[in-house]
């Protein structure tokens, strides 16, 4: 598949790390030619392109580019340095250390300075991202969302949770949630550290991964139905390919939509009682000894309807710098005062995202965009005609 072109050079690096945690997938071996080749024509991409290396200069999103490579590309590579080739191998480490360079050669922004036209960035992402319809988002999400709170932790919601768990939500959210195709995801447990999505296709079918250290409430709040729909959406491809997702900025705005649609119908799912009690029905008989049904579903809906603050809070840092030309410091104390949410919690999630400019917005602007097409059932957001949707321009 053919994807629209990246303005600068830092979204480049998304593609190489989820590439690279798929050597890390439980069936690598058989589609190890198809990793090899997709991670050489990355690298080749990186290597010849002469685009500006970042969006602008601001030192929270230069220092932000630097993280993901050092603590997500280069861990990964370790994780995987006995399955991609020494050749490769090399590629990487000697393309990110000229990208440092470049990064060391910019010069000293006065107020983070522009290096590419924003209308670049709304063109990758093949999403209107106008200040207008962004400014519009925000005020009506802020009402819609506003008086939903982070819900208070719960000893029994904060214990590991357990692949059987896990498996047994899933079947109930597939069928009665997101109402998709009936199939088996291959979930299981391990390392967080060693992937850069959860999730990945494979030619046996579908793999996610629920990291190991995981709470149920970390998988409730980060995992379900998010990744569920992930997994959906792959699964609806017709092409069982290790690489027919590679999180290429065009993919990325588009599946994520999906996947907060998801969230927008499990947040009106779990305040029905009967949907509400399945889901407590699926948790471990000792789980359930520690946590009742009805606060099992008030933490729900405050958990759901949180999130989607946090989400609108990352719409704020994208509209705040790209239109206004805050500072990463501005655009968090004006996002406090927009929305209420705490300063940390702001700060975290704008800074989510800082590195790749644009994409923090592309979640709530796209699940919107989803509601507006009158998209209820989660299939009917990637299926049209019974055609594959993978991005905004086939939508």
């Amino acid at each position: 598949m053919k994807h629209t072109k990246h303005p600068t050079k830092n979204y480049d690096f998304a593609p190489i790390a989820s590439i690279l945690g798929k050597y890390n997938t439980r069936g690598f071996q058989d589609s190890k030619n198809e990793l090899d080749n997709a991670l050489g024509y990355a690298l080749d991409e990186i290597e010849t392109n002469d685009k500006q290396p970042v969006p602008h200069t601001a030192p929270e999103l230069i220092n932000g580019i630097r993280l993901f490579l050092h603590q997500t590309i280069l861990p990964i590579l370790n994780e995987v340095k006995d399955r991609v080739s020494t050749e490769h191998q090399l590629r990487i480490e000697n393309v990110i250390a000229d990208y440092c360079k470049k990064l060391d050669q910019l010069p000293e922004p006065s107020n983070g300075e522009w290096l590419c036209d924003q209308s670049e960035i709304e063109a990758m992402f093949e999403l209107e991202m106008t200040e207008g319809k962004s400014w519009e988002t925000i005020e009506s999400d802020n009402k819609k969302w506003k008086k939903w709170v982070q819900p208070q932790s719960h000893d029994a919601l904060n214990e590991i949770a357990s692949i059987e768990e896990v498996r047994s939500l899933f079947a109930v959210v597939r069928e009665k949630l997101l109402c998709v195709a009936e199939f088996n995801p291959i979930l299981y447990s391990d390392k967080g550290q060693g992937h850069h999505l959860f999730w990945s296709p494979t030619k046996e079918g579908e793999e996610c991964i629920i990291p190991n250290d995981y709470s149920l409430a970390d998988y409730l709040r980060f995992h379900c139905p998010h990744n569920d729909a992930h997994l959906a959406h792959l699964n609806a491809n017709p092409e069982k390919s290790i690489i027919s997702y590679s999180d290429y900025m065009d993919e990325r705005a588009f599946s994520e939509a999906v996947a907060v649609h998801a969230e927008w119908q499990m947040f009106e799912g779990v305040q029905d009682d009967d949907f509400s009690y399945l889901l407590y029905s699926q948790l471990h008989p000792n789980r359930q000894k520690g946590i009742s049904k009805d606060e099992f579903q008030d933490w729900m809906v405050n958990c759901r309807g949180y999130e989607f603050r946090l989400r609108l809070v990352r719409l704020l840092g994208d509209t705040l710098t790209f239109f206004r030309q805050h500072t990463f410091n501005e655009a968090v104390n004006e996002a406090v005062k927009i929305t209420g949410v705490q300063k940390e919690d702001v700060k975290a999630e704008i800074g989510k995202y800082y590195h790749f400019p644009g994409l923090g917005a592309v979640y709530t602007l796209g699940y919107n965009k989803l509601l507006e097409s009158g998209a209820i059932k989660t299939q009917d957001t990637f299926l049209k005609n019974n055609q594959l949707i993978t991005t905004w321009h086939q939508f």
